[in-house]
């Protein structure tokens, strides 16, 4: 079997602390959530598309 090492690049601040607090239609909230790369990690996702 292989096994795999997950080691985190970022984090991510949100005022939802638990998923169930999350709404279900992220799209239809005025939350601000935020995603930080850790600079690291940071080159390797340049090219990486915004959707």
């Amino acid at each position: 079997m292989t096994t795999f090492e997950c080691i985190p690049i970022g984090v991510v601040r949100s005022p939802y602390r638990e998923r169930g607090d999350a709404p279900r239609q992220g799209r239809l909230t005025d939350t601000v959530a935020e995603i930080h790369i850790f600079d690291a990690y940071a080159p390797g996702l340049e090219k990486v598309e915004r959707s």
